[in-house]
């Protein structure tokens, strides 16, 4: 089953909606997952990088970029920081 990758928010305008999740053998890092997504865009890198986007797996909020592990079978969605209104 392939997994899926969005984007929220003022992300959605950067990256699109959602993008396929990119086929890989073993688990990735969340690292890795954004350099996959961004290629060389030092922009787009830095942006899903910052401290203010949030990461969830499989709808679970991720506190800890370092220890992630994403499979290809996964959702991944980013979220932008929020905005009080």
């Amino acid at each position: 089953m392939a997994g899926m990758i969005l984007f929220l928010g003022r992300l959605e305008d950067m990256f699109g909606a959602e993008q396929s999740m990119p086929q890989f053998e073993s688990e990735i890092t969340a690292n890795e997952l954004i350099l996959r997504i961004t290629g060389s865009d030092q922009e787009a890198y830095d942006t899903l990088m910052s401290k203010d986007v949030r990461l969830c797996i499989n709808q679970v909020m991720q506190t800890d970029m370092a220890s992630i592990r994403i499979n290809s079978s996964d959702e991944v969605a980013f979220l932008p920081p929020m905005s009080g209104g």
